[in-house]
């Protein structure tokens, strides 16, 4: 992903202008895809939880809903569903948890956002970037 895109990057950054210092971080997402992400975490453990214990049967005994076909599915296949489950969930949360960020700053000016472009630069957009601002810093 873009751990492996900002490691190209570095490498060549560095070939390119030996005395720059390339560091990287991760993105922080927002406050309220952290807490839906916190949510489904939640709410994967539970559902997981209600299928393996068979509490999710008196549940629906309890209030009167019958059986869903894809509940009968998942009480016969408790592996696979709860494996389905799983990984579909975790899978969403990566997703909100992901900024998809590719930042670079030089002495601390940004000169480059991958969350205002929406893109990565080429790598030789950014040589021209920072070769630019080098430029700038020489006047």
């Amino acid at each position: 992903g873009y751990r492996n895109a900002f490691q190209q990057y570095s490498q060549f950054l560095q070939s390119s202008f030996p005395s720059i210092n390339v560091e990287g971080d991760v993105y922080p997402p927002p406050a309220s895809r952290v807490l839906l992400s916190r949510f489904i975490n939640t709410f994967k453990l539970a559902l997981i939880g209600l299928l393996v214990s068979g509490f999710a049967e008196r549940l629906l005994d309890g209030f009167n809903l019958g059986r869903p076909s894809i509940y009968l599915w998942a009480n016969e296949n408790k592996i696979t569903a709860c494996m389905i489950i799983f990984f579909l969930l975790n899978s969403l949360e990566q997703q909100l948890l992901s900024t998809g960020a590719f930042e670079v700053t030089l002495n601390g000016i940004n000169v480059w956002s991958k969350l205002n472009s929406g893109r990565l630069p080429s790598a030789d957009e950014l040589q021209q970037i920072i070769q630019q601002q080098y430029s700038f810093k020489s006047i």
